[in-house]
């Protein structure tokens, strides 16, 4: 099991999980003061609910520069 965490700002936590092949994306909205610290014990969290084989990638985002990024894309 691993926890990778990016950080970008702090609008949204993306948790990308993969278990036994199938993959997983949860978002999560936090406040913009939450820190980093906080999301890592959220992945931990999740790792402690039982989840075995399983990875997670936590993101987080600025969702107003996320939504104008995809917009730009299309």
């Amino acid at each position: 099991m691993a926890i990778q965490t990016t950080m970008h700002t702090k609008k949204a936590a993306i948790i990308n999980q993969t278990h036994d092949g199938k993959k997983i994306t949860r978002t999560f909205m936090i406040s913009p003061d939450t820190h980093e610290n906080e999301v890592e014990g959220l992945a931990r969290l999740l790792l402690e609910l039982g989840l075995e084989n399983t990875t997670h990638e936590i993101r987080l985002i600025d969702t107003k520069a996320h939504k104008m990024n995809q917009k730009e894309n299309q």
